[in-house]
């Protein structure tokens, strides 16, 4: 990423037999602390249940925040995954497969359900923080080789450089804004809009997974939230809370 991970606040914990984070800590830039050492910082990454994960130094509620690509969670199980509105906008479940570009992956809920549906699923995160804990997510999974993949950047960007093939979805969740605070349940989520990051230009995000899709771009927007500037979609999905703008370009299959 081009912006400074040090001015986040970070440190990783590991001791000297953990080679994966002593490579991380050089590779982020970032201090490398002893078990209980004293850190005047925001956040630590360390080891939790043998994953990678994510805690706040001084907000208890925000500790242990880990990324799991293959959880037990009842959203993925197999019954419901055809009610998935989101599932429905991509285009349904697999088979066909479909390459999925989650643009905005942060902690891969979404990421996890498409992988779920047997797609294949490639994960764009531009906090380097958060990509690490997806990195670490797919060392842990286990699932086939090309299954799926992280890479930390701008989507802006990445998305418009000359990759070949193009992918058949582009996924694009820009966090809209949550007016109830007591909505923020969810310890990721919490976490994601306290961790820095530049902002979203999301005109210029929808514009350009519009050049880079082969078949279709779905945005997630709150049920009440106006269209992303630009093009307007052409059908959407709507639940309760949110609702799947879907920008069709040609037939998926």
């Amino acid at each position: 990423m081009n912006y400074d991970t040090l001015e986040t606040g970070v440190a990783i914990v590991a001791d000297d037999s953990d080679t994966r984070l002593l490579a991380l800590a050089e590779e982020l830039a970032v201090p490398l602390l002893d078990e209980g050492a004293a850190f005047s910082g925001k956040w630590l990454l360390h080891r939790y249940r043998g994953a990678l994960a994510l805690s706040s130094v001084d907000k208890p509620h925000l500790q242990n925040i880990f990324v799991d690509l293959v959880s037990q969670s009842p959203r993925l199980a197999p019954a419901r995954l055809a009610h998935e509105l989101l599932l429905k906008a991509v285009g349904g479940l697999a088979p066909p497969e479909l390459w999925v570009v989650d643009a905005t992956a942060g902690l891969a809920n979404d990421s996890a359900l498409l992988l779920a549906a047997g797609h294949r699923v490639s994960m764009i995160e531009r906090s380097p923080i958060i990509a690490a804990l997806l990195s670490d997510a797919l060392l842990r999974a286990g699932l086939p080789v090309g299954r799926a993949s992280v890479c930390n950047a701008d989507a802006g960007v990445e998305l418009l450089r000359p990759h070949g093939a193009r992918p058949d979805v582009i996924y694009l969740d820009p966090m809209f804004p949550v007016k109830n605070k007591s909505a923020l349940t969810h310890k990721g989520l919490q976490a994601l809009r306290e961790l820095p990051a530049p902002p979203n230009d999301e005109g210029a995000l929808l514009a350009a997974a519009l050049e880079a899709a082969r078949a279709r771009v779905v945005v997630k927007r709150a049920r009440k939230a106006p269209a992303l500037p630009g093009r307007p979609p052409s059908f959407s999905y709507s639940g309760k809370l949110i609702r799947y703008d879907c920008y069709a370009l040609r037939k998926l299959a």
